[in-house]
């Protein structure tokens, strides 16, 4: 059974069409829940109606397309990734993940295949931590795994969860009734770039991915005090920004010492700010990243040790607050293997890869098992104006997909 190869050019369309819809002129960006989401759930309902299905848009933003099997007791095969973004975003990053699920979906329908099981597409409002201090808010909702306690988070713009939902529509009421039964899931299967140039430097369309990296987030202050920058002798100063200097330097150092470990200092501010006084104050953030959760528990308890001794040594006060730990997500291995016997006849063996990166899927692996299938970008760029995926790599992916759900099929009936 074959297709149109115009169907590549629709992928792309869509994703040029989403990318239209934004919070800022000449930029992509689309935090969640945003005014510039709505007609992002739109647009995906008018790619539904073309095979006479209808999608609806959930509680939380997600946009779902649901195609039903004839069969009683028929579990649910979800495909998707999200539809939101970090500020001045590229095209491709989640928005590929759907579009090409949709395109699936659709090519599924023109063949009439009998599914023994329920296909969704769904686009999450949110993957991302660009609004709220937290991510997943969208696929724990899917997922059944919605916090009560997150509708009391705010924006940096002292908007809460719960007036967002409200401004959205939605009823709180259903927010914690509408979720997901979790036993009717088959398993979850995200397409995504690769964040990385691996596959580009193999000169590979796709891969797979065999684990998502757990990770832990930490919010620090450090105290030191704010004097006279003319006026206050070297020798008694306690500039906050100073130990934070020396701290960002351990962080680096301390990572270097294990393989596949990245530890970043993202954010720094510091008060008072201003050229003639010393920092009395600077806020950090601390992202630490590990395939293997004892290693980057170790790490983390190493740092903060680092941190408590140099503090102690000059004088300094510190608070050290775990913002969120993610354990490390493994992708199933029996429809990990289904793809990698389905890219086989397009793509030879496929490379296994680690994701550094945060995806939805961590979140659907705690309630189904997952697959995920890596699509070479251009550079290895991911969040970046200048994403871009070729058309024979996408085709790749395409065909490794319908391929995939055919085998699952199979072994399903």
């Amino acid at each position: 059974m074959d297709f149109h190869p115009e169907i590549f050019a629709r992928i792309r369309e869509r994703i040029i069409k989403l990318s239209t819809f934004s919070e800022e002129k000449g930029a992509i960006t689309r935090p969640f829940m945003a005014p510039s989401m709505r007609p992002v759930v739109e647009e995906v309902g008018t790619w539904a109606k073309t095979i006479q299905l209808e999608s609806r848009v959930d509680a939380l933003g997600n946009v779902i397309v649901r195609s039903e099997t004839r069969r009683p007791d028929a579990k649910t095969l979800v495909l998707g990734s999200h539809l939101n973004t970090v500020r001045n975003a590229g095209k491709y990053d989640g928005i590929l993940g759907v579009t090409l699920a949709m395109a699936v979906l659709e090519q599924i329908h023109e063949w009439q295949l009998d599914l023994p099981f329920h296909l969704e597409v769904v686009g999450f409002s949110d993957e991302k931590q660009t609004r709220f201090p937290t991510a997943y808010l969208s696929s724990s909702f899917y997922a059944g795994l919605f916090d009560p306690t997150w509708l009391q988070l705010v924006d940096p713009d002292g908007i809460s969860l719960t007036q967002v939902l409200q401004a959205w529509g939605s009823d709180l009421e259903q927010v914690m009734t509408e979720q997901r039964k979790r036993d009717d899931l088959l398993g979850y299967a995200e397409v995504h770039i690769e964040q990385g140039s691996f596959l580009e430097q193999e000169g590979r369309a796709i891969g797979l991915v065999d684990t998502i990296c757990g990770q832990t987030h930490v919010a620090i202050e450090i105290e030191g005090h704010a004097e006279h920058a003319g006026t206050t002798p070297m020798d008694s100063r306690r500039d906050a920004l100073a130990l934070a200097a020396t701290f960002i330097v351990e962080v680096e150092e301390i990572a270097r010492q294990f393989n596949d470990m990245v530890a970043t200092v993202g954010e720094l501010n510091i008060e008072p700010n201003t050229s003639d006084v010393i920092p009395g104050l600077a806020h950090l953030s601390l992202d630490v990243r590990h395939p293997d959760n004892e290693t980057r528990i170790n790490t983390i308890q190493s740092l903060r040790a680092t941190l408590q001794n140099l503090c102690e040594r000059r004088g300094f006060q510190h608070t050290w607050s775990v913002k969120r730990h993610t354990p490390t997500a493994n992708c199933d291995e029996e429809l990990s293997q289904q793809l990698r016997e389905a890219a086989n006849t397009f793509e030879g063996t496929l490379p296994e890869l680690v994701s550094g990166a945060e995806h939805n899927a961590v979140i659907m692996s705690k309630v189904c098992p997952i697959c995920m299938l890596f699509v070479q970008a251009k550079q290895g760029l991911s969040q970046h104006p200048d994403e871009f995926t070729r058309t024979e790599h996408i085709e790749t992916a395409f065909r490794t997909m319908l391929e995939f759900i055919r085998r699952l099929a199979d072994q399903r009936a």
